[in-house]
């Protein structure tokens, strides 16, 4: 097992912030723990050879598919003056989930795995919840 501790970007330390924010302050985000517990069994190959960083990254990107999933099909018909508050978080979250995984993707230990591997990981993880 590889684990060297990572030194994050400034970008990604402000990813990594608003995800936090985003998961713990929407309601009925609970599920996490098992989210990641579940990613961590499936995609074992990724976690044995991750950095403590590569680590994290997975797993906020995981725990990210869920607000997105539900923000996605929020319907907004009936918010009215929310509208655009529930719009600009919307789109906050899809920013996160987009940005997180794209470090994944570029992190060392994604570029390592092989083709099949990446592949299922791409299609599980990084594809966005369907509508």
């Amino acid at each position: 097992m590889n684990r060297k501790p990572g030194r994050p970007t400034t970008k990604s330390r402000v990813i990594c912030r608003s995800f936090l924010l985003l998961t713990f302050t929407l309601p009925g985000q609970g599920g996490g723990c098992a989210q990641v517990t579940a990613a961590r069994i499936e995609f074992a190959a990724f976690y044995a050879d991750a950095s403590d960083f590569d680590a994290a990254l997975m797993d906020a990107l995981v725990m990210m598919r869920r607000p997105l999933a539900e923000f996605s099909n929020l319907s907004r018909d009936h918010l009215r003056s929310l509208r655009p508050g529930v719009e600009r978080t919307s789109d906050a979250v899809e920013h996160v989930f987009t940005g997180l995984r794209e470090m994944v993707r570029a992190s060392v230990t994604f570029r390592r795995l092989n083709d099949a591997e990446r592949s299922r990981i791409e299609r599980l993880v990084f594809d966005m919840p369907p509508v």
